[in-house]
């Protein structure tokens, strides 16, 4: 979808999606992978309320960890940006386009990194296809979503690539 949005479009979505990664593989990714083992434990072990205690901390965690990452990419995306990749031909007309859509996508950063707690916990129990039809939820509205969107934004005269971000972030 992004390529046909205009010149730059899909280079500053990956830029964008890469910086939001950043916070996510750092905190929500290793909460996820590590509270995994304890999870599996205690379902074996038939300790839900454990388990649920478990999933209940590591969200609070994650949530608490997330929302101060969400708010620093969107308030300091610019600044960051321009530390990180302003050099040669990447300006200033460079770092704006890619913290447009920065900013959208970490709207989806809370999202992101409850999926990596709440699929585990999932997978603990054995229940794969919970985690896999909320994937093709979000797919389908992600879908939705980057199919109007970036429609929307230019007619409110934003850059449509900010779109597609908004959609990944609200599905997420």
């Amino acid at each position: 979808l992004a390529s046909g949005l205009g010149t730059g479009a899909v280079s500053a979505l990956n830029y964008a999606w890469t910086l939001t990664l950043l916070p996510h593989g750092i905190f929500a990714q290793a909460i996820g992978v590590s509270i995994f083992p304890t999870l599996s434990e205690q379902a074996a072990r038939g300790e839900y309320a454990a388990l649920r205690q478990t999933v209940s901390t590591a969200l609070r965690l994650v949530i608490a960890l997330m929302l101060p990452a969400m708010g620093g990419l969107m308030l300091l995306g610019r600044p960051l940006i321009a530390l990180l990749l302003e050099h040669g031909e990447f300006g200033a007309a460079s770092t704006q386009m890619v913290a447009f859509p920065l900013s959208l996508f970490a709207i989806g950063l809370v999202g992101l990194g409850g999926v990596e707690v709440l699929a585990r916990a999932f997978y603990a129990v054995h229940d794969t296809w919970t985690p896999a039809l909320a994937a093709v939820g979000a797919l389908l509205l992600n879908l939705i979503l980057g199919l109007t969107l970036p429609a929307l934004f230019v007619q409110r005269g934003w850059p449509s690539h900010g779109g597609l971000a908004l959609a990944n972030g609200l599905a997420a």
